[in-house]
């Protein structure tokens, strides 16, 4: 229930005029509203009292800190009533406590921007035309908030300006989601300056060293909300410490790999439909990586390009499983058998499809240059890579690089659009340390030369295992004189104690050569070539590897030079890639050979 109590005097004489106050209960200013020309009843109900005090021509009412829900309503309103419509002039302050800016616009006219529950004072001076809103240190959330807003054209088309300064703390930016594209709204809660300028249509932003979460970021924003869709476009700086790649999707557009907490720095330009970064600086661990680059998001899939230059750059933290290099140890012919087995419920190579979509995902043009890029497979120097992703393919070419103290080069492309995915690798090599290939690639500290290594493979299917069933190409190793570790040319010879034996505690052998070659045909692997000469024996290694299939089927000849080793007799190696058979069983430790010549053969 409402109740309106009035009382005052009013003379009717010559001249009528009136002093009466109003005291109000469950009202709203209704009753008044026609004679000031505002829509003062969307204030809401109020309880409290206000003065009328006017003539036939003037009136002016005055709210006696009247309360509107938890506001608090005091100042003036001046009307002309001789004049129609009535001029009106007002100057009232709402004491806020727990609204939002929706309680000044029934003197601003327009919707203004969801910021609250806000607590302070605004004041508001204007006409029928215009009017000012004043903001002093009003409080939102944890927030708060100070500045100026203008709006104009009141009696036809309202037009709103505003020069608003935010000193946010733990502040949602939430309140710019109707405002923004894109996901920037998400970006988390806020500390520091944010000054707001323009107009409800175009509007800039200003961030001064605000922090997100580990984040801060500093720049503009420009925001046009004029045309059917919002349109914002950015220019700021970030620096981010410890912090996930995640906070540069927003601006970015992309999904980015998950590499852990960083250190980041970036300028970062763009809009909803593209971005710019330079001055990106990324350091995680002991790796780090600088460049520019663009996303453009006009199309139906990002295109992105991007290059990138890095002093060191670590994979070893992706790989903590990754196998320590070993000297080799004699062992008996059931330890090498056992170790040769792959645990396995199938086959090695998966028949799973090749999970390929990422191929039309987007387009991408890549330069990296590395100056140490350090793998699970060994240190690669003064790396050059180009990578080029689009239209349902991958090439990496050119691929230059130091490994193993010597210059390499090679290329790949991955192409599924034409149904069935291709593959083509080369790589190359003079001047190779091929001990290093052997430690790289499988964990052994046994060989040392120099040599060289080519690689030339091509394939076709929707998996792993069909690529492998359908390899062709050749695999070739030269190496000159060098030497190898005494257990380790029992190892790879079959002769397992009497080498050691009549050797000594001589540590090195020298090695006058070792070649191979592996000229693959439809997945099967042919040695042409398979010799390993050294000062007390040689090596010869003859067959094919069924790469469909996945069996073995090679025969290796040790023939000792001026030593009586009873031992050294030809051996076969037959059957499954997972668990080969080995005879005669005098010659069990050659269960490691195929895991020896396939590191370096098929890396």
């Amino acid at each position: 229930a409402s109740r309106t109590v009035i009382t005052g005097k009013a003379e009717l004489g010559e001249g009528i005029s009136y002093n009466l106050k109003a005291s109000l209960e469950g009202q709203d200013l209704g009753l008044v509203s026609p004679y000031v020309g505002l829509p003062l009843e969307d204030l809401g109900t109020l309880t409290g009292s206000i003065n009328l005090v006017g003539d036939l021509k003037t009136l002016r009412v005055e709210p006696n800190a009247v309360t509107i829900d938890r506001s608090r309503l005091s100042g003036s309103i001046t009307a002309g009533l001789n004049s129609n419509p009535p001029k009106v002039n007002y100057d009232v302050s709402l004491t806020v406590d727990g609204q939002t800016l929706d309680v000044i616009k029934p003197f601003v006219g327009t919707d203004l921007p969801a910021l609250g529950p806000i607590t302070g004072t605004v004041r508001v001076v204007g006409d029928r035309k215009q009017a000012r809103v004043e903001v002093t240190d009003v409080q939102a959330d944890n927030s708060v908030l100070a500045g100026q807003i203008n709006a104009t054209g009141l009696d036809g088309t309202p037009d709103v300006e505003y020069d608003v300064t935010l000193k946010a703390n733990a502040q949602s930016l939430e309140i710019l989601r109707p405002y923004v594209v894109g996901d920037i709204a998400d970006l988390g809660q806020i500390n520091g300056g944010v000054r707001a300028t323009g107009t409800l249509d175009k509007a800039k932003v200003t961030l001064d060293e605000v922090t997100i979460d580990k984040s801060r970021i500093s720049g503009r924003a420009d925001i046009d909300r004029s045309g059917e869709r919002v349109k914002a476009s950015y220019d700021i700086t970030l620096v981010a410490s410890n912090q996930s790649l995640e906070v540069l999707r927003p601006f970015l557009g992309i999904e980015l790999p998950d590499v852990g907490p960083v250190d980041l720095t970036a300028s970062l330009v763009g809009d909803a439909s593209q971005a710019q970064f330079d001055n990106l600086t990324l350091q995680f661990g002991d790796s780090e990586i600088a460049g520019s680059g663009r996303v453009d998001l006009t199309g139906k899939i990002p295109q992105i390009q991007a290059g990138l230059t890095s002093t060191k750059f670590d994979l070893t933290r992706f790989f903590p499983d990754t196998t320590e290099v070993r000297k080799p140890q004699a062992v008996t012919k059931e330890e090498a058998e056992a170790d040769a087995k792959i645990e396995s419920d199938g086959p090695i190579f998966p028949r799973n499809p090749l999970p390929l979509e990422f191929l039309n995902a987007a387009k991408a043009d890549l330069s990296l240059k590395v100056g140490e890029l350090i793998t699970p497979y060994g240190t690669y120097r003064s790396v050059d890579v180009g990578i080029v992703m689009e239209a349902g393919s991958l090439n990496v070419r050119p691929f230059k690089a130091l490994y193993a103290r010597s210059p390499m080069s090679g290329n790949l492309s991955l192409d599924s659009d034409g149904g069935t995915p291709l593959v083509v690798v080369s790589m190359s090599g003079s001047k190779i340390a091929i001990g290093e290939v052997f430690k790289d690639f499988a964990n052994l500290d046994v060989l040392e030369g120099i040599g060289t290594i080519n690689i030339a493979l091509n394939g076709s299917g929707a998996s792993v295992a069909d690529i492998m069933g359908s390899l062709n190409g050749h695999a070739r190793v030269l190496m000159g004189q060098g030497r190898m570790r005494n257990e380790g040319l029992g190892y790879v010879s079959g002769v397992f104690s009497s080498i050691g034996e009549i050797l000594g505690k001589k540590e090195w052998v020298v090695v006058e050569c070792l070649a191979s070659d592996f000229q693959i045909e439809n997945g099967i692997a042919t040695s042409k070539v398979g010799v390993l000469n050294t000062e007390v024996i040689s090596l010869t290694v003859g067959g094919k590897i069924d790469l469909g299939k996945e069996r073995y089927d090679l025969k290796v000849k040790p023939s000792p030079r001026g030593l009586d080793i009873s031992l050294a007799v030809p051996v076969n190696i037959t059957g499954p890639l997972s668990d080969p058979g080995f005879s005669p069983d005098a010659l069990g430790l050659l269960t490691k050979l195929g895991s020896i010549f396939g590191a370096v053969i098929f890396p």
